[in-house]
């Protein structure tokens, strides 16, 4: 059988793809969630409202070493180097839908701009994608923080054409209630 890992997932949660969790039922929504497939590359728009404040969100979304305890798809998650505003980041995943399963290993390079915007490029080298940009946008709301997530990534590996985008934005959607969850328990922590 082909090992399949749902890339979805591991560029949405890389840094979430990065703050996913998998417990919980707060309040959050998942305002918006498209999945595009073009051209060996997949796209991906997440909006999403925490209730949480913006500073203990963004802190929770740079707290890679916890990233496996938000969800279990991340196995780990550690920080390589951190120069000013820019880190390098590897994280392994593991992701299975159905029966097709698939550890992946991920390297990226985040950096922090200004306005609440973090940019992550993959390294193809140290990766399993040929090619993958991710955009965040965090932005303060007073009692919540509304998070915008924009993906373009290519895997280097083989996805059965039976799980296409309709298979992927299930699981989008499904992942990004978790990230939700994750997110507000985690920042809900930070606060205590």
């Amino acid at each position: 059988m082909y090992a399949l890992c749902r890339p979805a997932l591991q560029r949405t949660f890389l840094f979430l793809l990065i703050t996913l969790a998998s417990v919980d039922c707060h309040a959050g929504q998942l305002l918006e969630a498209r999945v595009k497939r073009y051209d060996g590359h997949y796209l991906l728009h997440l909006v999403m409202r925490i209730h949480a404040r913006y500073p203990v969100v963004y802190k929770t979304l740079l707290d890679f070493k916890d990233l496996p305890k938000v969800n279990n798809t991340i196995k780990s998650a550690r920080e390589l180097s951190h120069k000013g505003q820019v880190y390098r980041v590897h994280m392994v995943i593991r992701g299975c839908v159905w029966i097709f399963c698939r550890t992946i290993q991920e390297e990226d390079v985040l950096t922090l701009l200004k306005h609440g915007y973090l940019m992550s490029i993959t390294d193809p080298k140290h990766s399993d994608f040929y090619y993958g940009h991710v955009l965040w946008h965090i932005e303060d709301q007073g009692k919540t923080t509304l998070v915008t997530y924009n993906a373009d990534f290519a895997p280097a590996f083989w996805i059965p054409p039976l799980f296409g985008p309709a298979i992927f934005k299930h699981r989008l959607l499904e992942e990004g209630r978790k990230t939700i969850n994750g997110i507000e328990r985690l920042s809900s922590k930070s606060k205590s």
